[in-house]
């Protein structure tokens, strides 16, 4: 039978949480009771304030917690967290799909170092934003308190180690996207274009070293800082010329995929730069834990990135109108999808849990039947085929299709 979640059984249990999966465990008791019911933001702060305040009010539970805070930080590889969450580990459309069918599938567990998969167990959800941004400065004076007695007005040095790796991951990202075949071929003049993310890790570096130099807080660091988010946007700025290659050549779902994924990447790190140069660590770190937070939420939900995408699949698969109007009406009448309107007469459609649980019953024999098709000719026939194929495809669509893709090797995708 499941114990009654109240502030005295939390704080009770605080000095007996040893091992890791005790201490996740009882962070999942908290979340679960800071959220209640769901129904009110401000309640959620509120209760959240409470707990800290009872842990400030007598020196065995301040002691508790920083026992527990000490071995949650040692044990942990904030890194995955602040880098990778959100991210496919691989840049395409059907890689993210994959990874968010895998999310919904497989089981997650309190027993790890990674707090990225600790993150995804805690199962965040966007009312932990909306409680987040609600705390008030009572309760943030008081996590100051306890996350940062020494120094609180600077983030202690093995979060600023995590903060910068982090940074330096993400900016990689952002470089190696623009430098990638598809996107630099595919830039307005693409000289002037590329040049932005030539200077890139110069512009990291630069802030690196003023880092380690003078601190977060001084004049140099500083301008560093702006030097390379000014870098990042003109980076944005370029790689965005590749959607008027689109518009003149046709849509390509893999590209726009890594374009937004490069929006992202750029948001992210602005939030770690902030992170490190604030004067108020606490408050700035919670603001990137509710943006993880909504990110992690967001990149669970296979509706969102079927939303967000399905406009440029049924461009993809050439489909007119009426076909795909047809095609939603008996999906929907399956209910596998639900069709919402939008402004301007435009209509979303969006997959309901059993359109999602169809969807990962179907995804794991399409590459199956796939190569079954194809088995009886040889690789290099295969090639041929799935070439002449899309050639075919491609002569007989209306103007606009890009005909580059037409020089696709045809290999199908593990």
């Amino acid at each position: 039978m499941a114990t009654s979640l109240t502030l005295l059984h939390l704080t009770e249990q605080l000095p007996r949480l040893t091992h890791r999966v005790d201490r996740h465990l009882w962070l999942n008791d908290v979340l679960r009771w800071v959220r209640g019911d769901r129904q009110s933001s401000a309640q959620a702060a509120a209760r959240l304030g409470l707990l800290v305040d009872a842990l400030l009010a007598r020196p065995e539970m301040t002691q508790a917690w920083q026992a527990w805070w000490q071995g949650f930080v040692t044990d942990a590889d904030a890194t995955p967290l602040l880098a990778d969450l959100g991210f496919a580990s691989r840049a395409a459309f059907i890689s993210d799909l994959g990874h968010r069918l895998g999310m919904k599938l497989l089981p997650s567990t309190p027993d790890t170092r990674d707090l990225g998969a600790l993150f995804l167990f805690l199962k965040p959800e966007p009312f932990d934003v909306q409680w987040l941004q609600a705390l008030d400065e009572h309760t943030l004076h008081g996590l100051t308190r306890l996350v940062l007695p020494q120094a609180p007005t600077q983030a202690p040095p093995a979060l600023q180690a995590n903060l910068m790796d982090a940074l330096t991951y993400c900016v990689g990202q952002v470089n190696a996207t623009g430098h990638s075949a598809e996107i630099r071929t595919r830039m307005a003049s693409r000289d002037e274009n590329t040049r932005p993310f030539h200077e890139l890790p110069m512009a990291l570096e630069t802030f690196r070293q003023a880092l380690q130099q003078g601190g977060p807080h001084s004049p140099q660091c500083q301008a560093a800082a702006h030097g390379l988010k000014e870098q990042l946007d003109d980076c944005r700025h370029a790689a965005y010329t590749v959607y008027s290659h689109l518009q003149e050549h046709g849509i390509s779902v893999g590209i726009v995929f890594r374009l937004r994924q490069l929006r992202h990447l750029v948001i992210r790190c602005k939030h770690l730069l902030e992170a490190l140069l604030t004067h108020a660590p606490v408050p700035a770190m919670l603001a990137l834990l509710a943006h993880l937070a909504q990110v992690s939420h967001d990149s669970r939900s296979i509706g969102s990135l079927w939303a967000a995408n399905s406009h440029m699949l049924a461009e993809k698969v050439a489909l007119d109108t009426s076909t795909t109007a047809d095609i939603a009406t008996r999906l929907e009448a399956k209910g596998w999808i639900v069709r919402e309107l939008l402004p301007r007469r435009q209509r979303a459609l969006r997959l309901t849990p059993e359109g999602e649980a169809v969807l990962a019953e179907m995804l794991p024999r399409v590459v199956p039947m796939y190569r079954r098709l194809l088995a009886p000719l040889a690789p290099a026939e295969q090639a041929e085929f799935l070439h002449l194929l899309r050639k075919f495809v491609l002569l007989n669509e209306p103007a606009g299709t890009d005909p580059a893709s037409a020089t696709d090797t045809g290999k199908p995708e593990a």
